[in-house]
């Protein structure tokens, strides 16, 4: 079988050293790739056998929301470089990057060719609504915002059974044979290896690392002192509802820690739409499951989907009737129509009139600890703007914020004791074209400087019980809690 896989995949490259000789002269780059067909492969395990755990790199699995499973993945161990951004616009930031760089690809099929892979953090808020005031730091000193520019890219196409690994090459340089020949030795070895890996499947066996408890940034009591505030100001009418949540951190030694198994477990454990793996050099990664997209654009088509309403569940108890209270509850409902409405209004902002509608309303989508009621809201953007404007407008996403946005952003950074940093912004990809695909940064972990930090939070609303509102924090990062006792 093995060896019908290697002769069906004889690697052929997309583009000729002539046909980039003849290229007009206004592009800096070039994508060069390689196909390969009728293949089945784990990222997983390819990354663990090509990159160094030491250097920047990447995985990003999209899952199928139903099934479950991997429909798309890319990976990259290869970066060409890193944009951190403080103290200014990172949006900006990222398109001035785009525009001031020109490059040929010669498969403009792909969502996601050549771009930015990388994460907005919650406080980059106050570049796109300046109105929001000051708000606090995160306390792990993370980048307000930061992109890795991957020069290699291996991109997953599971359910085609298709992989597709490409690099890129300067323009400009003075041996250009020489270079296209080491480019494409790399890109034949790559698709070597990955033949050659088709066998090896298995996921690893997982043994917890030992540990003690996460520890959180404020007590139970103060927590709920927070929950009651915030139903002040809503039955005031200065709110509809309020996001808040808790940090739990952990002090550990990350000297010898298995960061890829930490990922694996989050896959087979707590399977989501958004995963990612995010590592950016020897102390700072980002580790995720997150259940929500924040903002899908290709083309000028673009979609959110509010998540709003959750449950806890125990598969082996009350199941039916947790979810038949869900499906039943007038908070839950009122509160998540509230969300669809605040999504509908962000994207109303850079959309055609009339092109912004709800195509999915109030599904219950099922997680391994928890339960949510999901809808879909997607329009089309105007021509005067393109997919960052929309990626601003929406910027954060209003369910893990409240509503009024601005008003719950400045009773957030008032009540709770610190920045949430990278918790509650987004990550995914960024085409140098203009689509991207982005989900929420929740159910993450964040290692910086052998700190280990997760966030949980709920929605609070005028009729808000605070002791359940504090049960529903642990309910969403229980999965991390699990892992480490």
């Amino acid at each position: 079988m093995l060896k019908k896989i290697i002769k069906d995949n004889i690697p052929k490259v997309s583009i000729s050293l002539n046909e980039i000789r003849k290229l007009d002269d206004k592009y800096d780059f070039v994508e060069i790739f390689i196909e390969l067909k009728n293949i089945i492969s784990d990222p997983i395990s390819i990354y663990k056998n090509i990159a160094n755990n030491e250097e920047p790199g990447f995985i990003l699995d999209y899952l199928n929301p139903v099934e479950k499973t991997a429909s798309v993945s890319y990976l990259s161990h290869e970066i060409m470089e890193i944009i951190d951004v403080n103290d200014e616009d990172p949006a900006q930031k990222l398109r001035n990057y785009f525009q001031n760089l020109s490059i040929y690809l010669s498969d403009e099929t792909r969502d996601f060719s050549f771009g930015a892979v990388g994460y907005f953090g919650y406080e980059t808020l106050k570049y796109f609504e300046p109105s929001v005031g000051l708000l606090k730091k995160d306390p792990n000193n993370c980048p307000e915002a930061s992109f890795m520019i991957p020069k290699s890219l291996i991109s997953f196409f599971h359910n085609e059974k298709k992989i597709i690994i490409s690099t890129i090459l300067k323009l400009d340089l003075e041996d250009l044979e020489k270079e296209y020949l080491k480019v494409t030795d790399k890109l034949t070895s790559l698709s070597f290896l990955i033949l050659n890996n088709t066998t090896f499947q298995k996921k690893d066996i997982f043994e917890y690392e030992n540990g003690t408890n996460f520890k959180p940034n404020i007590e139970k009591k103060d927590y709920i002192f927070m929950v009651k505030k915030a139903k002040d100001y809503i039955l005031k009418g200065e709110l509809i509802q309020c996001v808040l949540s808790q940090r739990f951190s952990l002090e550990k030694n990350i000297k010898n820690f298995n960061f890829l198994k930490l990922y694996s477990y989050l896959m087979e454990k707590n399977p989501s739409d958004y995963m990612y793996y995010f590592n950016y050099g020897k102390n700072f990664k980002i580790i995720g499951s997150s259940p929500e997209m924040f903002l899908k654009v290709k083309g000028k088509k673009v979609m959110i989907r509010p998540v709003a309403g959750t449950t806890g569940i125990d598969k082996d108890k009350d199941f039916s009737k947790n979810l038949f209270n869900l499906k039943n509850s007038e908070k839950d409902q009122s509160e998540h129509m509230m969300l669809v409405d605040l999504a509908r209004n962000d994207l109303g902002r850079v959309c055609k009139t009339g092109t912004v509608k709800v195509s999915k309303l109030m599904n219950i989508e099922v997680y391994s600890h928890v339960a949510h009621i999901v809808s879909e809201v997607v329009g089309i953007i105007s021509p005067e703007f393109d997919s960052l404007d929309a990626f601003v407008a929406s910027f954060p996403t209003g369910t893990l914020v409240g509503a009024p946005k601005i008003r719950a952003a400045k009773l957030i950074s008032q009540l709770e004791p610190e920045g949430r940093g990278p918790y509650c912004g987004a990550i995914g990809w960024f085409d140098i074209r203009g689509n991207l695909d982005t989900g929420t940064i929740i159910r993450s972990v964040v290692i910086k400087d052998e700190k280990f930090s997760y966030n949980g939070g709920g929605g609070i609303v005028f009729d808000s019980d605070p002791e359940l509102e504090y049960q529903e924090t642990l309910d969403k990062t229980k999965i991390f809690n699990e892992y480490y006792q």
